[in-house]
């Protein structure tokens, strides 16, 4: 818990000379942060099953081709499952890990609770190691470029309602 706390207040401190979101903005995306991870979460579980689905099709590619036109095989291509296979459970494990994050912070985060943010701050976190991770092993610099601005928002955005979160005094205003 300590290194989280850390990190918290180091993306704050980078954060804190960008111009912050109007009092109502903030507000809103306060409120309204729930069903926003909501949507999210949808998305992921369709891409759960997107996966899934190109699993089982290169899978069953892979072993066509391992098996040969003929039913001889390759001595080449035999028993080789290949990276792509792996990338994608992978991707699998991490897209799991992702929708119960989302799941478990959708209650806390309606009710305003400091546990809902610190849910959506683990996931902003695990998304960052891994993507900036599988970029750089993948050599994707332009993914690695776009994964960076796409997390840079997310954090930006989650930073910009921290405080109606939990205990603090702006939360009391926000609260129903």
């Amino acid at each position: 818990m300590e290194f989280i706390s850390k990190t918290e207040k180091m993306f704050a401190s980078w954060l804190k000379p960008i111009p912050n979101l109007p009092v109502n903005g903030q507000k809103w995306v306060a409120q309204n942060a729930w069903w926003i991870v909501l949507i999210d979460l949808i998305i992921s579980i369709i891409g759960i099953f997107t996966t899934i689905a190109a699993i089982i099709t290169f899978a069953t590619f892979s072993s066509v081709i391992n098996y040969g036109i003929y039913g001889y095989g390759s001595t080449i291509t035999q028993s080789y499952v290949g990276p792509s296979v792996v990338s994608l459970i992978f991707s699998l494990l991490v897209i799991i890990a992702s929708v119960v994050l989302a799941a478990l912070a959708i209650s806390p985060l309606k009710a305003m609770k400091l546990k809902g943010w610190r849910l959506l701050y683990l996931l902003f976190l695990i998304s960052l190691v891994l993507n900036v991770v599988g970029d750089l092993i993948s050599l994707n610099i332009i993914g690695l470029i776009f994964s960076l601005i796409g997390l840079g928002i997310f954090a930006y955005f989650l930073f910009q309602i921290r405080g109606y979160f939990g205990s603090t005094a702006k939360a009391t205003h926000v609260a129903k």
